[in-house]
């Protein structure tokens, strides 16, 4: 079903679905507005009404690029993988309330007046699926003016480089997906299923989606980018960085690597590697 936004509300088809949640109301078969949009965004099949209308938004302002050719589309979402954030949405789902965003807000500031960007000190920021870690890190980004980083994008379409500007702070975002393929192989089941993709679905939204398979190492440190000027150790060298992770595992395998870069000198060799992490967690 297609869902689109005009004038703040939000439609799928000819359907009003704000109009429709204030009638439920009226007529009493929930309590609230509230209520009857959540109602009706499970009945399309998603978790809550916030969802819905992130995809409405994403349709309303996702526009036809079956005219690029293979390397404007990759610059396209070059340019798309780093941002400088967003606001929190006006209409947060109901587990993010005001005392939540301003903690959050405050805790972060704290954690990232104690980074160091010489000696890799790195923020993790962790939570679930849904957990509120990317909208979160947006918000950041734009109050620090730091970057915000799509770091699956990021990760093929910049050459696995830090921003050209050093940003008071970078956000290293890795949606919760897991990816099915890797590396090379990963590029040509990518452009393969871009071919298959109807001329009038060539949108950027899906460009993002088809093209989003991560590639080992990133954020992380792996065999393929073991050097002492990894993508990872670049950007955190670079700026205070926060990175979000699925789960307390990843953040220990970042800090437990084992792949490090050894330099002679012990006092160089411990710049060049991971340190100590502050972070913070929630659960919903």
């Amino acid at each position: 079903m297609k869902l689109y936004v005009n004038d703040g509300a939000v439609f799928a088809a000819n359907v009003n679905l704000s109009q429709a949640a204030k009638k439920a109301k009226s007529l009493k078969y929930v309590e609230t507005v509230e209520e009857g949009e959540n109602l009706i965004a499970q009945l399309l099949g998603h978790r809550d009404f916030f969802e819905v209308r992130h995809l409405a938004k994403k349709g309303a302002a996702s526009r036809n690029i079956a005219h690029l050719d293979e390397f404007a589309i990759y610059d396209l979402l070059h340019k798309k993988s780093v941002t400088k954030g967003e606001p929190f949405p006006r209409d947060l789902p109901r587990q993010f309330n005001r005392p939540w965003k301003d903690q959050a807000l405050q805790l972060l500031d704290v954690a990232l007046a104690n980074c160091k960007p010489d000696e890799l000190d790195f923020v993790a920021l962790m939570g679930s699926p849904g957990s509120g870690k990317t909208i979160l890190a947006k918000a950041h980004s734009l109050k620090t003016g730091g970057y915000f980083i799509d770091a699956d994008l990021y990760a093929w379409w910049a050459k696995l480089s830090p921003p050209r500007n050093v940003a008071p702070a970078n956000y290293l975002d890795r949606p919760a997906k897991t990816p099915t393929t890797t590396g090379t192989n990963a590029r040509f089941v990518a452009a393969r299923e871009w071919q298959a993709t109807g001329m009038d679905q060539r949108t950027e939204a899906k460009a993002s989606g088809v093209f989003r398979v991560p590639e080992l190492g990133f954020p992380m440190d792996e065999i393929e980018v073991m050097e002492s000027n990894s993508p990872a150790r670049a950007l955190v060298r670079s700026s205070p960085t926060v990175i979000a992770f699925g789960s307390l595992d990843a953040v220990q395998k970042a800090l437990d690597n084992a792949w490090h870069a050894y330099m002679g000198d012990p006092a160089k060799t411990a710049r060049l590697n991971w340190g100590v992490a502050p972070w913070f967690a929630w659960t919903t």
